[in-house]
């Protein structure tokens, strides 16, 4: 009995503690895709120097936008514009705009006003943005030539002309060397730095397919785009590496993460598509199984800190929103809101989106990465389309672009 009843409170004993004793803190969950803005030195140091950010494709800034709305103006030109922004070391922004039928590249101080402009040609409308390198440089890509400028002296350093339509986003390689598309028919072409010719790639299957900006893999040494039939991965030396079949998709939004990943949507395919640096698939995931109307509505997306995607789409509930994919592939929500420009992403994993409701209604808005709305603002009474990309300053304000529009050309939000 004596044994038992010691049995009994040596079992007791054991219970307490374990009811006394509490459980450690959990471990924070570990961030398994982290990403980190990989160095370029051939681009100019500054919070937003080419479309969409940098040549992975991300729409990512390093600064944090604002995270509430203290105020709204309005950075005002006489041009009609169509470029898409970039911004210099104080945040001072650089955009071409057409004026008389001549293209002007032009700087808005930091009190938002025009301080110098700079004829580059004579010719319709530029709808590509300038890409800002290093040592004062900006590459425009105009009609019928690759214009080399330097925005110190103000002057074009050099002109390349070698054909007769238009050209896309001058992209800057990891060792200063230029890629570019033309059309007509479709080519990759690559200058040096001082625009001599390195080498042109034809595309030999869709000849007179839409160009695009090309990305680039974060060690510099693989290019990657859209064929029309398929991605391409091609060398810095122009060789074609290997080839991953889109279904006769012409993709665009091509986004490349720090591991070399690459990331697009497919309409043909009606997937989303990860595909590794060898050209192997890593993961697909089709827009039904993520309850999507439509996985890619025209409008680029954008990838964050943590290695989370975010792209314009449809449910089959809702209508239009933002849907957020894990770096694995999988949903992790869907927010119903009306967006239609590329998305951008900032320091703080935030989520900027806008819309225009016929040429005078704006909205715009932040979505958390946990899906939840941060702010939203309309504005009315202001002429024009929201257009391109966001653009996030180092002091976090965001600039919105306008498109064809006389008078108003950028909605700023700080």
């Amino acid at each position: 009995m004596v044994r038992r009843i010691g049995e009994y409170t040596k079992l007791i004993f054991i219970v307490l503690i374990m009811i006394t004793c509490t459980d450690p803190a959990p471990d924070e969950v570990e961030d398994l895709y982290p990403q980190e803005q990989i160095p370029w030195p051939s681009l100019a140091d500054t919070p937003w120097p080419m479309v969409r950010h940098d040549p992975q494709g991300t729409s990512r800034s390093n600064e944090m936008g604002v995270t509430s709305i203290q105020g709204v103006a309005l950075v005002l030109s006489n041009n009609y514009y169509e470029s898409s922004i970039v911004l210099d070391n104080n945040d001072g922004m650089l955009r071409l705009g057409t004026l008389d039928g001549s293209t002007f590249l032009e700087h808005f101080n930091t009190t938002d006003e025009v301080d110098w402009d700079l004829m580059i040609e004579e010719s319709g409308e530029i709808v590509f943005g300038p890409t800002q390198a290093e040592n004062n440089r900006i590459y425009i890509a105009g009609r019928k030539s690759i214009f080399a400028v330097d925005i110190q002296a103000r002057e074009i350093i050099w002109e390349y002309r070698n054909f007769d339509w238009t050209a896309s986003n001058v992209t800057v390689g990891l060792s200063g060397e230029l890629y570019y598309f033309v059309s007509g028919p479709l080519s990759l072409v690559s200058l040096t730095g001082e625009g001599d010719l390195r080498w042109i790639h034809q595309n030999s299957i869709h000849t007179t397919n839409s160009i695009s900006p090309i990305v680039i893999s974060p060690d510099g040494e693989q290019l990657y785009f859209s064929s029309g039939e398929d991605i391409t991965c091609i060398s810095t030396a122009g060789e074609v590496m290997w080839k991953y079949p889109t279904n006769n998709s012409y993709i665009d939004g091509q986004i490349v993460d720090n591991d070399g990943n690459l990331y697009y949507y497919s309409r043909n395919d009606g997937a989303f598509f990860c595909i590794t640096s060898e050209g192997e698939l890593r993961w697909q995931i089709s827009k039904e199984s993520l309850g999507l109307q439509e996985g890619g509505s025209g409008y680029r997306p954008t990838i964050d800190f943590q290695g989370n995607l975010y792209y314009s789409a449809k449910d089959t509930l809702e209508g239009s929103g933002i849907i957020s994919l894990s770096n694995e592939g999988s949903k992790r929500w869907f927010y119903p809101v009306l967006s239609r420009v590329d998305l951008a992403s900032d320091a703080n994993n935030t989520v900027y989106y806008g819309h225009s409701s016929g040429q005078i209604h704006h909205t715009v808005g932040a979505i958390s990465v946990n899906g939840d709305i941060i702010w939203s603002f309309e504005i009315s009474d202001i002429f024009g389309h929201l257009y391109n990309e966001p653009v996030i300053t180092s002091d976090g304000a965001i600039l919105f672009p306008l498109d064809h529009t006389f008078g108003h050309h950028v909605i700023k939000v700080f």
